[in-house]
């Protein structure tokens, strides 16, 4: 994934920012962290969570991993 200005102090145009929302959506829909993909664009996980929210990105919650099941921070059950 790329954009055109990688700089992350570039204010994005609205049909920037309007493809950037679909291109995270879509990677985000696809198993991806917000984490991971705001390494991918260079942009702060601030920026990328506010993109997901203004294109209607219902957020996983934390600790979510692909598989569906839930890391346990406490570890094994005794």
């Amino acid at each position: 994934m790329s954009i055109e200005n990688p700089n992350p102090n570039y204010k994005l145009t609205e049909e920037e920012r309007k493809r950037l929302s679909k291109v995270l959506a879509d990677g985000y829909a696809a198993g991806g962290s917000i984490k991971a993909l705001a390494a991918s664009i260079g942009r702060s996980y601030g920026t990328v969570h506010k993109l997901l929210t203004e294109a209607g990105v219902k957020k996983r919650p934390r600790g979510f991993q692909k598989s569906g099941r839930q890391h346990s921070s406490t570890g094994p059950a005794s």
